[in-house]
């Protein structure tokens, strides 16, 4: 299992079977799908855009590490003004709460490093932990039909 917090440096990727305080390396180089692929979309539950990743090395494909770095720039991105002016008073006010956390000096939160401004990241709220990837059409197309 890969123990990754999506807002901090993918060189705090751990996995639970390595040492403690060991930055993950095992797998990183590896395919992370089979076939291989040289761009993979994320859908996430409580995410409101897609992740799109691309593949560093396009013979190899996408690999574990373009995922997680993938995720992890994605979630660095800025927000527009318009989209947050979108949101009803309780996402609002979850999106401040997440906002707040993301910015203190809480273990697992990015703290000044992650900036002033709304960050995508800030929508996660409380799931900011990497759960792996599986393939779900149903739900992608549950997500995509809501979406518009």
């Amino acid at each position: 299992l890969l123990e990754y917090n999506v807002l901090l440096p993918v060189r705090s990727a751990h996995r639970s079977t390595d040492q403690a305080g060991r930055s993950w390396t095992r797998g990183r180089a590896a395919p992370a799908t089979f076939p291989r692929v040289t761009e993979l979309n994320l859908i996430l539950k409580n995410f409101r855009w897609v992740i799109t990743i691309k593949a560093d090395n396009p013979t190899i494909g996408v690999t574990c590490s373009d995922v997680l770095h993938g995720i992890h720039e994605d979630m660095h991105r800025l927000v527009p003004r318009s989209t947050i002016e979108e949101l009803s008073p309780r996402e609002y006010n979850l999106l401040i709460k997440s906002y707040r956390v993301n910015r203190s000096t809480a273990r697992h939160a990015p703290g000044g490093e992650f900036g002033a401004p709304v960050k995508r990241g800030d929508f996660l709220h409380k799931s900011i932990m990497f759960d792996g990837i599986v393939e779900d059409e149903a739900f992608t197309l549950r997500k995509l039909v809501a979406s518009g």
